[in-house]
């Protein structure tokens, strides 16, 4: 947590230390399709996972460095988890993680302009983001001999064995 926020303290500061209009900023949305992989040391419980559609939606920055080179923080709210479904003979298991996150990538973007009167232009992207998981939920059905069971529970973040 405390990484967490001197990260977000380091992104101010970059951001408020740059001229004022030299950046622009801009509100960011779009899809998010993700999935989860499970594993212990003998089992991978990944198979029975498909995607799961979410969404992104956050601000974000445009910060040139030179005429081919900005620096793009954002922050992000991000829906992740996946879908589930186990099916036997006369039982089965379905159900969905819906996981909450911030996420803060801080990319830095490369312009190649491929046609001069076109104006055409080609995006590199690289970069690290911090995520901060906050928040989730798990949804399970369980259906034994024609008897269904639901059950809901909230996702306990950390690695301790004590609520958060």
């Amino acid at each position: 947590m405390k990484i967490f926020r001197k990260s977000i303290y380091y992104i101010f500061f970059i951001l408020s230390s740059q001229c004022l209009n030299a950046q622009s900023f801009g509100v960011f949305g779009g899809l998010n399709v993700s999935s989860m992989n499970e594993k212990d040391d003998t089992y991978s419980y990944s198979s029975n996972y498909r995607l799961k559609p979410g969404l992104n939606v956050g601000v974000i920055a445009e910060i040139p460095i030179s005429r081919m080179f900005f620096f793009e923080p954002a922050i992000l709210f991000s829906t992740k988890g996946t879908k589930y479904e186990i099916s036997a003979s006369e039982s089965g298991m379905n159900g969905k993680a819906s996981l909450y996150y911030i996420d803060i990538p801080l990319n830095l973007r490369l312009n190649f302009d491929i046609g001069r009167r076109s104006k055409q232009t080609i995006f590199l992207f690289t970069g690290p983001y911090l995520g901060y998981g906050f928040s989730g939920k798990i949804e399970s059905t369980i259906v034994v001999g024609g008897e269904s069971d639901t059950q809901n529970e909230n996702v306990k973040w950390g690695t301790d064995s004590q609520e958060d």
